[in-house]
């Protein structure tokens, strides 16, 4: 899964890269949004029905109203995008509009994943997921000379959607007719804060420095976190598995520190090559982007230890601690942008440190809670990483 959900990252930072080469760093802000609404859709717009599904024991389906009601929701908000958007006019209400179509496909390719995972079709989730991939790249090579059309871009999103519907059609047994009933109002709470913090950073840098800072930090933040975007879904899903199925949580938490340090030096390694490569690629318009990328770079490991954070806790049935432990991020992260804002540099520097500290704080919290013994190298490197992130930003 891990090669799949490589193959779909590298195809969204291919087309990233692209599109911003074609447009320069004051037009790719509307772009950097509609990706953004984009993953809004995909992680958020299910209501937690996938998690629902990850955290259901192996062998008890889910009630089929749960999945149907799910998808009159998203037809609705996606009716509201629309005609918004329609109301709004111009790019702003294109973006809109774009999003709000997003909310009928995205759904449904976050539980069908689910879906596939937990019934084992491992190998029909890789090839949906590659063969999606691969899809929405060539299009946007092949249009890429029209791709100021941005509604022509929110297009091949929402094409790149139905590709992995069409492929990821399966007969498991996650849903039946007299299936358990779901009650996830804390497992999408918890989804909807965490997208939110993930997220603010966009909205209080386009506010505070422009959209020209935005295109800079939104290419800058795809990079750096490209490798933990590979690997933490599947990392994250196969969490909620195991942390649902298993009486040995110290096992299972043991084993995903030591894969997360594995992971978080190969990407910080990897991210620090791509940053120093990128006004080769992107042209000397996006210099500034090679600092960003690196600062960001640095909480590579702490993104990929946050999805199992939240697993063991939505599994050990704290849903609504979750949501408490993302709010106390948000209000971090948001009070660190602030101090930092004097500079793009100064806020990518203030949103590594707090996204450090304020997922090992969580993290903490998570394995208190259920009892299971932490890390001390992870929470004493978590440190050192924080203060270096701080420190750097006085070199650029």
């Amino acid at each position: 899964m891990i090669g799949t959900r490589g193959l779909d990252q590298l195809a969204l930072g291919g087309a990233s890269l692209l599109i911003a080469r074609r447009t320069g760093t004051e037009d790719f802000s509307p772009f950097a949004t509609v990706f953004i609404l984009y993953a809004l859709a995909a992680q958020v717009g299910d209501g937690g029905l996938a998690f629902a599904l990850l955290r259901q024991p192996t062998g008890s389906p889910i009630a089929l109203s749960a999945r149907d009601n799910r998808r009159i929701a998203s037809v609705v908000l996606a009716l509201i995008g629309v005609v918004a958007g329609l109301s709004i006019g111009g790019v702003a209400g294109t973006v809109v509009a774009i999003g709000g179509l997003t909310f009928v496909t995205g759904p449904a390719v976050y539980v069908g994943r689910a879906s596939l995972q937990r019934s084992g079709e491992t190998r029909r989730l890789s090839i949906a997921e590659g063969v999606a991939a691969v899809a929405f790249f060539a299009g946007v090579v092949a249009v890429i000379h029209d791709i100021d059309d941005l509604l022509l871009f929110g297009l091949l999103c929402i094409g790149k959607h139905l590709v992995e519907l069409g492929f990821q059609r399966t007969k498991s047994g996650a849903f039946s007719a007299t299936g358990d009933p779901v009650r996830a109002s804390g497992l999408w709470a918890s989804q909807v804060v965490t997208y939110a913090v993930a997220n603010v950073d966009y909205l209080l840098v386009g506010a505070l420095l422009g959209a020209e800072a935005l295109s800079i930090y939104a290419i800058g933040f795809r990079l750096a976190s490209a490798f933990s975007s590979v690997v933490a879904a599947p990392l994250t899903r196969t969490a909620f598995v195991d942390f649902a199925n298993t009486s040995d949580a110290q096992r299972q938490h043991n084993q995903l520190v030591k894969q997360i340090g594995v992971f978080g030096a190969c990407g910080i390694a990897g991210t620090a090559l791509v940053a120093l490569l990128l006004p080769t690629v992107l042209g000397t318009d996006w210099e500034a982007t090679r600092a960003v990328t690196l600062l960001l770079g640095l909480a590579l490991p702490w993104r990929l230890l946050l999805g199992p954070v939240v697993a063991l806790g939505l599994t050990t049935g704290r849903a609504y601690r979750v949501v408490g432990w993302e709010l106390v991020r948000m209000a971090a992260l948001v009070a660190a942008i602030v101090v930092g804002s004097g500079s793009l540099n100064g806020v990518a520097s203030a949103v590594s440190a707090a996204t450090i500290l304020s997922v090992v704080w969580a993290y903490h919290r998570a394995v208190t809670e259920a009892k299971v013994k932490p890390s001390i190298s992870l929470l004493v490197t978590a440190v050192c990483f924080a203060a270096s992130s701080v420190l750097l930003v006085s070199f650029w």
